[in-house]
C-alpha cells in the first residue's frame, strides 16, 4: 500500500488506532471500484472516495463514534493528496449537529407529564419498609431508581444509566457523610474507563434502599462477557427496568407520554441545554468525564445552591436530611471526611470541589503549596516547575500547570493589582486538577 496509509505512531489514543483498522478495512472493500486507492491515491478522486465509504460504512452495526472517526481520518489524508476532496464536518451526526433539537418544544412537554405522571405514582402508592419485605418487584424498582436519577438528578446517560444498574446489582452501597450520598461508577464513554460520582437526593436514596431488596434477582449477564459486552448488557437491562415501570404506571393509570429510556435521557438532556448551560448537559449525557468527581457540577445541574450554615453556626444540629437517611438506611455506610487533610476547609463538600481528597501527585503538591501563606507560593511553585521539568517530557503538562498557576498567583504591576488568594485556590481546586486529567503527559 502507498505511504499514505500507515498506521498512527507514537502514543495515539485507543480510538484513533480503532478508527485506523476501520478506514483500513473500508479501503480494502471498495478497493474493486477503485482499484487506485491503496497503490496510487494521489491518482484518486478525493470526492469519488469518501463517496465510497460513505456509502460502505452506512451500516447501523458500525458504531457511531468510530465511523465518524475512521470518515474524518480518511478524509483528512485524502486531502493531502487530493485538495479537490470535500470538507465535511463527521465530527457528529447531523442531527446532533444543532445544540438545540427541533423537537425541543414537544421533548419538554413530554418530559414535564413524564415527571407528574412519576411523582403521582410515588406519592399515590403505599410503600413497605425495605427491611420487611421486597416492596418492588425488582425490574420495576431498578426502573424506578433510573427514572429518578434522570428526572431528579440530571443524569441523562444510558451508559451512566447501566452503570448504576450494574452497582445496584451488585450490592454496592451509597456513602453518605453531612448532606450528601454517592456511589462511584466507572464510564466509558471517552476511549478509556473513568470514574463518575453519582449523587443521590433523599428520594432517590430512599428508591435505592427499597430496589436493594430485590436487586439481586436481576438478570446478570454471562461470566464468559469481555468488558464492552458487559456494558452494552446493562445499558440494555437498563432500557428493560425502564420499560417494566411504564408498564407499571401504566396499570396505575398514569399517562406517562415518554416509554423508553433513551429518550427521557435526550430530553432531559435538551432541558438542561435550554435551562443552564451547555456544558452542563454535555456532561450530563456522559459525553464529559473531567469533573466527573466535583459536586459542584452536579449542583448546577439540578439548581442546588448548598446552604451557608455551618455545624457550629446550628449549634451542632445542622446535619442535613440526607445525613439522617443515612442513619436510618440499612445499606447506608457512615464515614468521615474531615481531618483527611489537616490544611483544607473541613467542610467535605469543599473538599470534595477544589480536590482536596487526593493525597499523592502534583494535585495534592500545589494544594499544600497553596495551603501555606502567600508570601511563599512564588518560590514553591517555582521550585516544583524545575523539578518537574528537569524530570523529561513525560512531565510537561504537569509543569505547564503548574506554571500556569504561579502567572495566576504573581503579582500585576499594570493594574497595580492581584488576584486574591481565594481566586487563586478556585482556580486550582477547579481546573488545574481536570487538566492535569485530561491533558497528556507530553506535549511536544
Amino acid at each position: 500500500m502507498d505511504a499514505l496509509w500507515n498506521p498512527p505512531e507514537g502514543d495515539a489514543p485507543e480510538l484513533a488506532r480503532q478508527a485506523y483498522r476501520l478506514m483500513i478495512r473500508t479501503l480494502h472493500r471498495i478497493d474493486a471500484r477503485l482499484p487506485d486507492v491503496l497503490r496510487a491515491p494521489g491518482n484518486a478522486s478525493g470526492e469519488r472516495v469518501m463517496a465510497e465509504a460513505i456509502a460502505a460504512l452506512a451500516n447501523p452495526k458500525v458504531e457511531p463514534t468510530l465511523r465518524l472517526a475512521a470518515l474524518s481520518e480518511l478524509q483528512a489524508r485524502m486531502r493531502t493528496v487530493d485538495k479537490e476532496t470535500p470538507q465535511r464536518l463527521f465530527l457528529l451526526p447531523p442531527e446532533q449537529r444543532s445544540s438545540v433539537a427541533a423537537t425541543l418544544g414537544g421533548d419538554l412537554a413530554d418530559l414535564a407529564r413524564f415527571d407528574a405522571a412519576l411523582e403521582r405514582y410515588v406519592l399515590g402508592r403505599k410503600w413497605s419498609r425495605a427491611a420487611d419485605a421486597a416492596a418492588l418487584a425488582p425490574q420495576e424498582g431498578a426502573g424506578l431508581v433510573l427514572a429518578l436519577l434522570v428526572t431528579r438528578l440530571g443524569q441523562a446517560s444510558l451508559s451512566v444509566a447501566g452503570g448504576v444498574l450494574a452497582a445496584l446489582a451488585a450490592g454496592a452501597r451509597p456513602l453518605v457523610a453531612g448532606r450528601w450520598a454517592w456511589l462511584d461508577i466507572e464510564l466509558y464513554t471517552t476511549g478509556r474507563a473513568q470514574l463518575r460520582r453519582i449523587f443521590l437526593d433523599p428520594a432517590t436514596l430512599a428508591a435505592w434502599q427499597l430496589a436493594a431488596v430485590s436487586a439481586r434477582a436481576l438478570e446478570r449477564p454471562p461470566a464468559g462477557y469481555k468488558a464492552g459486552r458487559k456494558r452494552a448488557f446493562w445499558r440494555q437491562a437498563a432500557s428493560r427496568c425502564f420499560r417494566a415501570l411504564c408498564r407499571h404506571l401504566d396499570a396505575a393509570g398514569q399517562d406517562t407520554a415518554i416509554r423508553e429510556l433513551t429518550r427521557l435521557c435526550a430530553c432531559e438532556a435538551q432541558r438542561l441545554r435550554v435551562t443552564t448551560l451547555p456544558v452542563l448537559a454535555t456532561y450530563a449525557e456522559g459525553q464529559l468525564s473531567s469533573s466527573s468527581l466535583e459536586i459542584g457540577t452536579w449542583c448546577r445541574i439540578i439548581g442546588f445552591e448548598a446552604p451557608r450554615q455551618t455545624e457550629a453556626d446550628a449549634g451542632g444540629e445542622e446535619l442535613g436530611l440526607l445525613a439522617e437517611a443515612g442513619n436510618a438506611a440499612t445499606g447506608a455506610v457512615r464515614v468521615r471526611l474531615d481531618g483527611i487533610d489537616q490544611g483544607a476547609v473541613r467542610d467535605w463538600g469543599e473538599q470534595l470541589a477544589e480536590g482536596d481528597l487526593e493525597r499523592e501527585g502534583i494535585a495534592s503538591d500545589l494544594r499544600r503549596i497553596m495551603a501555606e501563606p502567600r508570601a511563599g507560593w512564588n518560590s514553591r511553585i517555582t521550585q516544583l516547575a524545575e523539578c518537574l521539568n528537569a524530570e523529561g517530557a513525560n512531565h510537561q503538562a504537569e509543569e505547564l500547570v503548574v506554571r500556569w498557576l504561579g502567572f495566576l498567583a504573581g503579582e500585576r504591576q499594570s493594574k497595580g493589582r492581584r488576584l486574591s488568594d481565594g481566586t487563586v485556590r478556585y482556580y486550582r481546586g477547579l481546573a488545574a486538577n481536570r487538566l492535569l486529567l485530561v491533558l497528556p503527559p507530553s506535549l511536544s
